[in-house]
Parts: C-alpha cells; structure tokens; sequence
C-alpha cells in the first residue's frame, strides 16, 4: 500500500514534516484530491495524540481496514479524515443520546432516520422511495456497575446520496434537525465542521473495546438485516451515488 508512512502532523513545522509537504504544485494537488487520509489515535505515556497516512484512493483505504479486521484481536483506533469545506461527502449524521433521557435508543434513531426521509422525500421528489440509510452503532459501551448503556450512539449514512461540500451538507442537516421534536434535538450533531474524523467500521475510541459496527439498513420504516463492506461504509466514497444540489 502507498504512502505507508504515519505523520505527527498534516502540514510540517519547525523542521518537521507533515504529511501534506508531499502534495507540492498542481500535480500534487490532484494526488491529494484523489486519495484519502486516515487518522488513528496514539497514545504514549498517558499522552493521547494522532497520526495521519495518505492513501491514493478510498479502494486501498478500503483493503487496509479489511488487513486490520483479519489480523488484529482487538478493535484499530482509525478514522476517516474529512478534511475541507470542499470535500465530497454522502449524506450523514452522528446521533448521541444519554440513556438517562432516552430510554428506547434504537426507536429514537428510528424516529430521525424518518426524519431524514421525510425532508429528503419533501426536497428532492425525483429521488423518493430511494431513501436507504446505512446505520452503524459507534459506541454502545456498558457501564459496568449497572449494565446500562453509557450512551447510545449511531452513525446514520444515505447509501446512495452525495453533497459536494461541507456547506451543503449543514445546509440539509439543520432542515432535518429542524423537522425533529425538541427533545430530539439535542441528539443529532448540530456543527458538522468542516473538518471531521469519523470513526472507520471496526475502530473504536482509544481506551474502549465497543467498536463501529453495521447494524443494518435502514428503508421503508423500519431497519433490515444486510450486509456493508469496508468500501461501502467510507463517507467519502461517493462512487456510483447520485449527487443532491443544495436546496434553497
């Protein structure tokens, strides 16, 4: 695999370099455009930090996450860097929720992937009843005393939709966060930056052995057995998708 190496840095400092100072000119440029950058958590005598690898397409990030789920025993602490306000990027939402307040997590994160439907059926009539949401659970870890949930956690992923910019995408997410009750509200991340780590399939957070994982597909109301590859859970990965323009 290329660009093997993992940097302390994206962009060199005080005579170090970063990952980026290989990206030089217009042709540089465009090897940057068509690749992908991962991050993976680090931590060295109680100090947590990351490391960032530039690999040259989403396909050879793809084998690289199915390397580390054959050989490794316990969960990698990688992400997936989206790291401009110009990067392409599938419709998504990270959704969090305290147990304390929400009860039944997987009939909440049922109530905003309708949600998200609807606005999407609402905006873009041409696509509707093409609404597939891939769902991952991202941190369902147990508190060890009670056994209850610390929090529910999921990332919510249009299977078959792309925008092509951070801006776009904040744009359709606060419409669908606007569609929700209050109280709902609180639980679908209101930010989406325009620079990102998404958790990859498989990782988990540095100290936890819960990982990303596909728990179904989501279509017509309720959430289905199926099957998500590597490739197929890159948000990224616009390949084959249908790009969405910004709704005004």
């Amino acid at each position: 695999m290329s660009g093997g190496q993992w940097y302390s840095r994206l962009n060199g400092a005080d005579g170090k370099p970063g990952l980026y100072d290989q990206f030089v000119g217009e042709e540089g440029e465009r090897r940057r455009q068509g690749g992908i950058v991962l991050a993976k958590d680090k931590k060295y005598k109680d100090i947590l930090s990351k490391r960032f690898r530039f690999f040259e397409s989403i396909e050879e990030a793809a084998e690289y996450m199915e390397l580390l789920a054959k050989t490794r025993v316990t969960p990698a602490h990688i992400y997936e860097y989206i790291g401009c306000a110009n990067s392409e990027q599938r419709v998504w939402f990270d959704l969090d929720m305290d147990p304390q307040l929400f009860e039944n997590g997987p009939d909440t994160m049922n109530k905003v992937c309708t949600a998200i439907r609807d606005v999407f059926e609402r905006i873009y009539p041409e696509h509707k009843n093409n609404h597939a949401m891939l769902v991952f659970t991202t941190s369902y870890a147990l508190n060890m005393e009670t056994l209850i949930p610390k929090k529910f956690s999921y990332h919510i992923v249009m299977r078959d939709f792309y925008f092509d910019n951070h801006e776009d995408m904040h744009a359709f997410g606060m419409l669908v966060k606007a569609k929700l009750d209050d109280d709902l509200t609180q639980c679908v991340d209101p930010i989406w930056t325009k620079v990102r780590q998404m958790r990859l399939m498989g990782s988990s957070k540095m100290g936890c052995l819960d990982g990303k994982f596909f728990l179904g597909l989501w279509a017509s109301g309720e959430l289905m057995d199926d099957n998500c590859t590597a490739l197929e859970s890159i948000i990224s990965n616009t390949n084959g998708c249908t790009r969405l323009s910004r709704y005004e």
